[in-house]
């Protein structure tokens, strides 16, 4: 009886609970069941090496455990050639047959075993090794030696021919290249029969191998060879240490207080050393310095602007800066933002880059549709490349149906509190590269703080914006006038401002009628000022806009820029007075126009004890006078010299 019995034991424990974490983790994989009935036949290998090490006399219970743990191992083989088969080709043929014989060649392994197991050990520094001396024993290792390396070469040959996406044809690559080191660690472990012994190294490498495995098939986009060294590194420096320190704590104490409390003690140290100390952290710190070498510096970047995204107040510009951020981190093809629309039935586009100026407008996904009702109950993202490794395809090219005109790849959820407040879809990357796993760390970090910036601006919208015509209220007019006015005044930069009242040319007593005017009237003067503009609803139809640096000139003379700022001024009204003229809008099956009336008032910095009440004052008599001349007149009000 030897202590060095529990490693293989401990291997088979962790292969067994590699495949119960794909059978959970990864339930809609197609690799999820073959790479779990692989992991059963692994554990049972090295259940098997445990047996004969740990109990030096065999007994009948002992035999009849062997038996059945060298059963398990014997479908090693056709276990991985499985694997092999999952991920190939519809074509391939000679895999299939390699398959059905090593089916075979484990099953008259399993039929000879159960009639004898007549054995013998070679015992070296650390196990002692089967070395069954009869046919099931060759069989088994025929088996190892030449139709597993003859399925691996297939199934490198035929990945070549696959027409799959870039993911799937590198989750293929790992799984191929993970199943040839198992191989040649199975191999390794025969080497005894030789007289040769690779102690432990042979069994180690197996389990970081079927480990890394499935890690490919969880984790589909942590592909990139850094990665996989960085978690295989993680798992050895991490379990490598904790395993010597159980042998270690289990040999002092074995001889004194007997295996099960010698065990107990040492797994209560290392859960101990695992909750309570920093053992983890300092690993991964230590080896993301050594192995990604800042590589993956973008996404502390991205991280830190997503902070920053709470910065912004109002919905559009948000909007872009949600664009420009992932096009500057991500850089995909086409972006486009969805927010729902105004009447709640369905989702529009907000803002989209690589996106045609034409399908932004028209596009609009309808509520009912498969792609939103997946997302109401969904809070992280739809990735099509993952959906297509474990949904059926024409399902999955339905959900993704009514996006498919801006090629969406990926789509991502916002969510706030169990709600759907938008959505954002992402193209290829212009690189022709995949999403990897840190662009998906990445781009989740950034939903969730893109979703707070998105509810933050909604609150701070529904206080300044008039929910009738959808631009700014009075508050915030109010509020913006006095901040113009003083800027004004202190860089010496002229401002304007607009009122304009709309004429009785329709009945205020339809209520829904005139909302809807109001709606469209904000809309389109939001059309006719520029960005710097404050478009504002001032009271119940008379709409306020504050023109900022108005007839700004290269000419310094005082006559020169005062004529230009009131002649620009003028330049807008009539402007927008045409617009309002030539507005028409069907109603009830009536087509329904409108007048207005136009009172500006120009602010040129003299007056430094000039006021926003002052202001409105002089534009309310401006709109007075114009709506005394008669409809659709501009009046600019003018000083008393």
């Amino acid at each position: 009886m030897t202590i060095n019995a529990f490693i293989p034991l401990i291997f088979g424990l962790l292969s067994l609970g590699a495949g119960l974490y794909v059978l959970f983790k990864a339930k809609k994989s197609f690799l999820c069941l073959p790479y779990f009935f692989a992991s059963v036949a692994i554990s049972c290998y090295f259940f098997m090496y445990f047996v004969i090490i740990y109990y030096q006399q065999m007994t009948d219970n002992t035999m009849f455990f062997l038996k059945l743990f060298a059963t398990g191992a014997a479908f090693i083989v056709p276990a991985l050639l499985n694997m092999l088969l999952t991920i190939k080709p519809k074509k391939s043929g000679l895999l299939k047959i390699f398959l059905v014989f090593s089916f075979l060649f484990a099953f008259s392994s399993f039929y000879y075993w159960n009639k004898s197991f007549l054995l013998k050990t070679n015992v070296f520094q650390w196990e002692s090794v089967i070395n069954v001396n009869i046919f099931s024993y060759y069989l088994f290792f025929l088996n190892v030696s030449l139709f597993l390396p003859l399925g691996i070469v297939i199934a490198s040959i035929k990945k070549n021919e696959m027409r799959q996406s870039e993911i799937a044809i590198k989750q293929s690559r790992f799984i191929i290249l993970g199943i040839g080191s198992i191989a040649v660690c199975l191999l390794m472990n025969f080497a005894v029969d030789f007289g040769m012994s690779f102690n432990f190294i042979g069994a180690l490498l197996i389990l970081l191998s079927f480990s890394a495995i499935a890690y490919v098939i969880v984790k589909l986009r942590c592909l990139e060879f850094d990665r996989i060294i960085y978690k295989l590194l993680l798992t050895v420096l991490f379990v490598g240490p904790l395993i010597g320190l159980h042998l270690f704590i289990s040999k002092l104490l074995f001889s004194v207080v007997g295996f099960l409390l010698a065990t107990s003690c040492s797994l209560l140290v290392i859960i101990l050393i695992i909750l309570l100390s920093p053992y983890k952290k300092f690993i991964r710190m230590f080896l993301e310095k050594i192995v990604y070498k800042g590589k993956y510096d973008y996404q502390n970047v991205l991280a830190e602007l997503s902070q920053g995204l709470t910065v912004i107040i109002e919905v559009d510009q948000l909007c872009d800066y949600l664009i420009d951020v992932i096009v500057q981190t991500i850089n995909a093809k086409k972006i486009a933002f969805f927010q729902e629309d105004s009447d709640g039935e369905g989702y529009i586009i907000k803002a989209s880059e690589g996106i045609g100026s034409e399908i932004q407008e028209n596009m609009r996904i309808s509520a009912d549709s498969q792609i939103l009702q997946r997302l109401q109950g969904l809070s992280g993202m739809l990735i099509k490349s993952e959906m297509n490794q474990s949904e059926n395809l024409g399902a999955v090219e339905k959900i993704f149906e009514p996006v498919s005109r801006i090629d969406a790849e990926i789509i991502i959820s916002l969510r706030l509190r169990n709600r759907l407040i938008g959505f954002i879809t992402l193209g290829a990357k212009s690189s022709g590269e995949i999403y990897n796993q840190g662009d998906i760390d990445v781009l989740e970090i950034f939903a969730l703080e893109a979703s707070k910036a998105l509810e933050h601006a909604r609150v701070y919208s529904q206080a300044i914006v008039d929910n009738v015509s959808n631009v700014f209220n009075q508050n915030y007019f109010l509020m913006r006038l006095r901040e113009e006015i003083a800027r004004a005044k202190r860089y010496i930069r002229p401002i304007s401002l607009l009122f304009i009242a709309l004429e009785d040319n329709y009945s205020t007593a339809d209520i829904e009628a005139e909302r809807l005017l109001l709606k469209a009237i904000g809309l389109l003067l939001k059309t006719k000022v520029r960005n710097v503009d404050v478009l504002a609803r001032y009271s119940n139809r008379v709409f306020a806009i504050i023109l900022p640096e108005t007839g700004m000139s290269q000419e310094k003379q005082e006559d020169t820029v005062n004529i230009k700022h009131k002649q620009d001024t003028l330049l807008v009204a009539s402007r927008i007075s045409q617009g309002i003229a030539n507005f028409t809008a069907e109603y009830k099956g009536k087509i329904v126009g409108l007048n207005a009336s136009i009172g500006l008032a120009c602010f040129n910095c003299e007056d430094k004890q000039f006021t926003e009440e002052s202001f409105i004052s002089q534009a309310e008599i401006a709109l007075n006078m114009a709506k005394d001349n008669g409809k659709n007149k501009i009046v600019c009000f003018e000083r008393e010299k």
